[in-house]
């Protein structure tokens, strides 16, 4: 289990990168010790098809972390959870 998700965030949590791509907790795209605010945001409760729908025509922004992150690719192996 991803120290993320140990840490409270559900796996339904989609954090955003600077690169704007949308990851779930656990991705081994990402190293849950360089999570953090400055470099990344956060949705922790994003809606039940917030993560479908997430594209260039309708991003996501970050509410948590760095709130100025969007996500408009959602990441090829998260998608595959």
């Amino acid at each position: 289990m991803s120290q993320a998700i140990q840490a409270g965030w559900s796996q339904n949590t989609i954090i955003i990168s600077e690169a704007e791509n949308a990851h779930y907790p656990g991705c081994n795209h990402l190293s849950d010790s360089e999570i953090r605010a400055a470099k990344f945001g956060w949705v922790t409760d994003p809606a039940p098809d917030e993560w479908q729908l997430i594209s260039e025509e309708r991003p996501l922004r970050a509410t948590y972390g760095n709130t100025d992150r969007i996500a408009v690719r959602r990441c090829q192996t998260c998608a595959e959870y």
